[in-house]
């Protein structure tokens, strides 16, 4: 399912925003519900994006942070609960497959 998404969809970080995108596709989100970025695909934007909204957090955090460490600190961020980057999606749409929405009371 490929869908468009908003940039107010993003605003409050990944974890929000896979909330968000799961809601605009039409799934059911609880408390219980969680994501798997194994099955999500984003456009260039999108990842463009969350690089520059973690930058913006680690340099609020400390102001003074070493440029590599926060670019290293992103990139397993990403690595480990990142979307896949796909540059043949449209601008601001994502592309949700089966296994991405996970509801406890399903397992």
């Amino acid at each position: 399912m490929i869908i468009e998404v908003k940039l107010d969809d993003l605003k409050e970080g990944m974890a929000k925003a896979y909330e968000n995108f799961a809601k605009r596709a039409g799934f059911k989100v609880t408390e219980e519900t969680r994501f798997d970025c194994r099955y999500i695909e984003v456009s260039k934007e999108i990842d463009e994006y969350f690089w520059k909204y973690y930058k913006e957090q680690a340099y609020e955090e400390n102001p003074n942070a070493d440029e590599k460490e926060v670019r290293m600190t992103i990139a397993m961020l990403m690595l480990q609960y990142g979307a896949k980057r796909n540059e043949e999606l449209k601008p601001w749409t994502i592309k949700i497959e089966e296994g991405y929405v996970i509801n406890d009371n399903e397992c």
